[in-house]
C-alpha cells in the first residue's frame, strides 16, 4: 500500500505561492474572463456569461486587490517562518526568535502597511490602475478596509501565539542563542544562568558536569567560544525535533521508491 496523505494541512507556503500567482497574472485574469462573458460566436449560455461578467467585474474592486495583497503581506511572514521550522538546522535554541520576529511583523503590518499593499495603493493614487486594469472604488472601502485589517491580523496574531505556546523547554533554550542576551555587560553577566541550570536539571546531568556547563556557559558570553562541557548541553538540544517536517518528507520519498512495478 502506498501513504498518499499523512497530515490533512495545507503548507502555507503553497497558499503564498496561490496569491502571488493570481497577483501576477491579474491582468491575464481579468482579460479571460472579460473575453467569456461576452464572446462572439458563442455556445455558451447566459447563466455562464453572466458569471464571468460578475468575476470580471470583482477583479476591479479596489477592497479585493488590497485585501489579496494583504493576504500576500501576511502570507510571506509565515511563509518566512515555515520554511525555517523545515530547515534541518532549525532547532529549539534559536526557533523562539523566528516566531517572536514572527510576531513582532504581524503586529507591525497593523500600523502600517505592507510592501504588496503599498505598492498597490501607490499605483492607484497615480493612475487608478493595478496592473492595466482598472479599479473601482467606494466611499465606504478604506473605512471597511482598515476595520477588517486589524480584526484579521489580530485574529492571525492570536492564532499564532496559540500556535507557538512559550513552552519552558523554548524559552529557557533561547538563553543559548547571543541574539537574546542583554547589551549591557553586567546584566549580560548574570543573564540565563537560571536557564541552564533548568537545562542541565532536565537533562539529568550532575552536579559536577552542570557546574562545568555553567563556567563554558559564561565564557560563551564573553569569548564566544562554546566549550566541551557545554556543547554536550547543545548537542542534547539540537537533536530535540522542532516540526513534523522531517516526518512528512520521509513519507515523500519513500513513495518514490515504494511503487508497484519495483516491489
Amino acid at each position: 500500500m502506498k501513504v498518499h496523505k499523512v497530515f490533512d494541512v495545507r503548507w502555507v507556503f503553497s497558499s503564498f505561492v496561490a496569491i502571488r500567482s493570481v497577483l501576477h497574472d491579474y491582468t491575464a485574469l481579468f482579460k479571460h474572463f472579460s473575453d467569456l462573458s461576452d464572446p462572439p460566436q458563442s455556445t455558451r449560455s447566459s447563466k455562464e456569461k453572466s458569471k464571468f461578467r460578475g468575476l470580471a467585474n470583482k477583479l476591479q474592486f479596489w477592497f479585493l486587490v488590497s485585501e489579496t495583497c494583504m493576504l500576500k503581506d501576511r502570507l510571506r511572514v509565515l511563509k518566512q517562518l515555515s520554511l525555517y521550522l523545515q530547515k534541518n538546522e532549525a532547532n529549539v535554541i534559536s526557533a523562539m526568535g523566528h516566531i517572536d520576529s514572527a510576531k513582532e511583523q504581524l503586529l507591525a503590518l497593523k500600523v502600517q502597511p505592507g510592501k504588496t499593499l503599498a505598492k498597490f495603493w501607490r499605483n492607484y493614487d497615480n493612475d487608478g490602475h493595478f496592473h492595466d486594469v482598472q479599479v473601482v472604488q467606494t466611499e465606504n472601502d478604506v473605512h471597511k478596509f482598515e476595520g477588517f485589517t486589524g480584526q484579521f491580523l489580530q485574529a492571525l496574531y492570536d492564532n499564532l501565539c496559540q500556535r507557538f505556546p512559550c513552552t519552558d523547554l523554548l524559552s529557557v533554550a533561547q538563553a543559548l542563542c547571543p541574539q537574546s542576551w542583554p547589551d549591557d555587560v553586567l546584566q549580560k553577566a548574570l543573564f540565563g544562568q537560571n536557564e541552564i541550570a533548568f537545562l542541565c536539571k532536565t537533562f539529568k546531568l550532575n552536579s559536577e558536569l552542570s557546574a562545568n556547563v555553567m563556567l563554558d556557559y559564561n565564557m560563551y558570553k564573553r569569548k564566544g567560544l562554546v566549550g566541551a562541557k557545554l556543547k554536550r548541553l547543545v548537542n542534547l538540544l539540537e537533536v530535540l525535533p522542532i516540526s513534523s517536517a522531517d516526518c512528512k518528507c520521509g513519507f515523500r520519498k519513500m513513495n518514490l521508491y515504494h511503487t508497484a512495478p519495483r516491489n
